[in-house]
């Protein structure tokens, strides 16, 4: 396998990776979104409480509140995680895309030079060539 199919290979497996965790981002922060709306509804119910009745069930809104708090700093752990992978997936991505780009530059140098060689080969031959005029 020649260096460049290489190189284009892992920067599809790269793309792909960074892909999947950026999906896994998107999913985790919905949750994260989730278990806050949660909490913050729980939070306004006990509020708005002032009847004898709902001060009765503020104990089960309390709890809820609790262990939506809980899931929240849970999620936010998890989507803290998954950005720093997808922040490592994007430097390795991006890290290939430039080892991609040299070696096109380098090709692209590589194939300049050859055109200037033969363009100075072929102005060399013209120039003998040519008949000597006095």
């Amino acid at each position: 396998m020649n260096r460049e199919s290489l190189i284009g290979r892992l920067l599809w497996l790269r793309e792909l990776r960074l892909h999947k965790e950026v999906a896994q981002l998107k999913s985790r922060a919905a949750v994260l979104a989730g278990h806050e709306q949660t909490r913050d509804c729980a939070l306004d119910a006990a509020a708005a409480d002032e009847s004898a009745a709902e001060l009765r069930d503020r104990g089960l809104v309390g709890e809820v509140r609790l262990q939506s708090s809980r899931a929240a700093r849970d999620a936010a752990v998890q989507v803290t995680l998954a950005s720093r992978q997808v922040a490592q997936a994007r430097r390795l991505t991006d890290a290939m895309r430039a080892a991609r780009a040299d070696l096109e530059d380098a090709k692209r140098r590589s194939r300049e030079r050859v055109q200037q060689n033969e363009s100075e080969h072929f102005q060399n031959w013209k120039r003998s060539e040519r008949p000597v005029t006095e």
